[in-house]
């Protein structure tokens, strides 16, 4: 049974937990209530955050690259907050605008695009505590440790200025294909399907 103040808390909020090994660096972080964030590179899903970026804007009102172009100039004319939006940092900003005025071709702003996405951590949580195979894949075989954390899903969107968001994973049988234009005006469901897209084969977590 919970106690009545656990009891509060879940009735506020969505209770998620996160398997860690056991690791001295992993502890300190948690020692300092801070949360740590993996690096894709070493998931143990080698497609994690490798769903394919292309061209794909024939298929939207911007047919070609030109119409594309002048809509992205158009945004950062009329918004210039738009540049100040958390996935556009100074590099792929620079290289946006390079691209505008005809500097780069739209390959190498792709690259520049997926090199972004790959600057994201990752926490990787779960509604559920006491699934075996989550302590045997991500506790170090049993031997780490699960953290429950309380999410507050509002106040985590109104107070974290896109520096973390939460996403729920998606299980698709094929991985979607994702435009340069989506990542380009809306980074944030773009971010989010590149990140929480996996394949169907990886649900039995």
């Amino acid at each position: 049974m919970l106690d009545a103040a656990r009891q509060a808390r879940h009735k506020e909020s969505c209770p998620y937990y996160l398997f860690q090994p056991a690791s001295p660096g992993r502890l300190a972080k948690l020692s300092r209530n801070k949360l740590w964030m993996s690096d894709p590179e070493h998931f143990n899903d080698p497609l994690d955050l490798r769903l394919e970026l292309e061209d794909l804007s024939y298929r939207s009102p911007f047919d070609d690259e030109g119409r594309l172009r002048e809509a992205m100039r158009g945004l950062l004319a009329e918004n210039p907050k738009a540049a100040l939006h958390w996935f556009y940092n100074e590099r792929l900003l620079e290289s946006v605008r390079c691209w505008i005025d005809g500097r780069l071709n739209i390959f190498m702003l792709e690259d520049e695009i997926k090199e972004r996405f790959r600057e994201f951590g990752v926490a990787c949580f779960t509604p559920i505590w006491n699934n075996g195979l989550m302590w045997s894949h991500y506790a170090d075989s049993h031997a780490g440790y699960c953290v429950e954390y309380c999410v507050r899903g509002m106040t985590l969107a109104l107070q974290n200025q896109g520096l973390f968001s939460q996403y729920h994973v998606q299980y698709s049988s094929s991985l979607p294909r994702l435009c340069i234009s989506e990542a380009l005006f809306s980074p944030h469901q773009t971010l989010g399907r590149m990140l929480a897209t996996k394949s169907a084969e990886w649900a039995y977590e």
